[in-house]
Formats: C-alpha cells, structure tokens, sequence
C-alpha cells in the first residue's frame, strides 16, 4: 500500500536510556564469552555499548522520563497534549495499557487520547503515519509519540550476540499540526505467509516460546532478495528522485546486515552508524536514534529524508518528508536508575 500524507512538524526529541546495573565483566561471564570473542563480535556488529533496564525498570518506566523531559523542558504543557501515541511489544502488562500507566504516572489530563499498538522494529514510521493522519484532525494539536522496547526481559543469555548488542530504550517524538501543503510519503509491504518461519511465536496466551527467538538466515536472504525491488518501487510509485533526498536511514539490528544491504542498494558511500555504535542495536527505536543524532552531526537545515525499516512480520516500511532539523530540540540521557 502506498500512501500520500499531509505531512507535520516534528519538534522535539526525547530519548531515554538505561544505565547497565552490571560491569561489562560480568555480562560477559554470565554469557561464557571471553574478551577476545566479545572485541570480535563488536567488530562484526559495529556495535560498541549497550544498555540493559534493571531487574525492576519496565517500559513505563523508560516512556515516562522520556516524556518527563519535555515538560521538564517547557516543550509542552500537558493539558495541550490531545493524544499519547504509544508503540511497543514489550508492555509491563496485557492489562492495564502501556499508555494508562504512562498516563498515570505523569498525571496528564483527562482529555487526552491514548492509543496503544502493538509494534516491533519496523513500527517507528508505522506510528509516524498514524500520528500524522491524527493530526489532519481539526481537534487535534500536539501528539507525543512513543517507541518503547525492553527486549532485553526477553532474550536469553545463551543468546550472546543478541543479548549483548541489544538496548533498551524509549523515544517521544513531539508533533505539532502543520499548516503548510508538505507532502509525506509512505509505504508497506508484508509477507505475512513467512511470520511464524522468520520469527518463531512469543508466548501471551497460546503455547510458544519463553524467550524471542528468530529464523536470522531466512531474515537475512528475505532482506536482500526483497527489499531493493520494494527501495526502488517505493521511489518510482511515488515518482521521487533518489538523487534529490538530503539523507537515507535504515533501521537495522547491526553494521554487517546495513552494510550489505547498502551494497545491494548500489549506494556509493556507506558510512560508519553512529546509532549502531554508540547505542546498540535500539529496535524500534533505531530511526528515532538517527534522526536527533542527525542535527547534532550535521547541523540545521531543512531536508528531504528517506527512512526505512524492516523485521518481524516480515514487514518492510518506507517513508519520505521533509524535515526541518533547525527546530527540533533534541535530547538523549542515560539514567541511572539505581540511584
């Protein structure tokens, strides 16, 4: 499906880290991986640091203080907040809502609306649509929109280069209705028949695995195979010039999986992910991640973007718009939460 957006304001960035509660030695004994192994894993996944909730941090936890900050910040008031917009897979609860927590921890204002959805690596620019089609409502103003993962309750130390590349993590992104006649572009493709082959079933209520686990070859080999056909689908339904996009982003787990993707997308140039590297593999937070590093690398500017993303489902998602860098106030903190 392909879709033209009134395209709004992003005007803030929030995002929220955890600070590991263990050394790296430790990680790394629980795992039964030695130093040497670990420096060669981090040169395969171009992936440096990573951070892991405590036992007793969750989800709403993360998402609050990412939107804490924005009040904080005097970026918004919360009786203007008319929707909290909430995307994760990785609830405190099934019951009450992730974002009834977050609502009650910051004690927002009766009137605002609360979705939540279900949502795993490719869910940023799937939020983002909806946001943007919620804000061509004439009642609606501002939306904080909110990418929440704590995969780590979820994967298995056995599972070492899973475990020790994954982050957990929380992004808001605060948008604003626009007046102007900019367009968004978006894009879906699903090939639902391999769901349950590339991504073996998490246990809710019927019977499946304990712990995440995945098919990462079929992952792999469906990636190159499919994706560069829907790249270039994406750039022709739309009748988009690849040449004019400012800057390209893709969501990915780790450097090799982008590397070779780039290559097969016969991109000249394929830089070294500042994300990647410094913050680990952030799941669904990985676009969020790219774009408030963005302004601190390049500077302001308006620029047409192309954003990308991929995973379970097996999904692909696609968007372009323009972005003006110079009025998004970004921040990135690591907190400690054992103090």
């Amino acid at each position: 499906m392909n879709l033209k957006l009134n395209s709004h304001n992003i005007k803030a960035i929030s995002i929220v880290l955890p600070k590991n509660p263990h050394t790296l030695e430790k990680e790394l004994q629980e795992c039964n991986l030695n130093q040497k192994k670990y420096e060669l894993l981090k040169q395969n996944t171009g992936i440096n640091h990573h951070f892991i909730n405590p036992n007793n941090i969750y989800a709403s936890d993360l998402a609050s203080k990412a939107l804490e900050k924005l009040f904080r910040e005097n970026l918004l008031l919360k009786d203007e907040l008319d929707v909290l917009l909430v995307y994760s897979f990785s609830p405190d609860f099934l019951a009450p809502a992730l974002s009834s927590l977050i609502h009650k921890n910051l004690g927002l204002s009766e009137k605002t609306l609360c979705f939540d959805n279900i949502a795993f690596c490719p869910g940023f620019l799937q939020g983002l649509m909806q946001a943007f089609s919620l804000l061509d409502n004439e009642n609606i103003k501002k939306i904080a929109f909110i990418c929440v993962s704590v995969k780590s309750k979820k994967i298995p130390k056995k599972d070492k280069i899973t475990y020790l590349s994954n982050s957990d993590s929380a992004s808001v992104i605060l948008l604003e209705k626009s007046n102007t006649k900019e367009k968004a572009f978006f894009s879906q493709k699903i090939f639902s028949k391999l769901a349950t082959e590339e991504t073996f079933p998490l246990k809710c209520f019927k019977e499946a695995n304990d712990f995440i686990d995945m098919d990462k070859n079929l992952t792999f080999s469906h990636l190159n195979e499919n994706f560069p056909r829907f790249f270039d689908d994406f750039f022709d339904n739309f009748k988009l010039d690849k040449s004019k996009i400012g800057e390209f982003f893709f969501g990915s787990a780790n450097n090799f999986i982008k590397t070779k993707l780039l290559e097969l997308l016969n991109f000249k140039e394929i830089k070294n992910d500042e994300t990647l590297k410094n913050y680990g593999d952030v799941a669904i937070n990985k676009l969020a991640f790219d774009l408030a590093n963005y302004e601190w690398r390049k500077g302001g500017g308006i620029k047409q973007v192309f954003m990308a993303s991929f995973g379970t489902g097996i999904t692909f998602n696609a968007m372009s718009l323009k972005i003006d860098f110079s009025k998004i106030k970004n921040f990135i903190e690591i907190i400690d939460f054992n103090t």
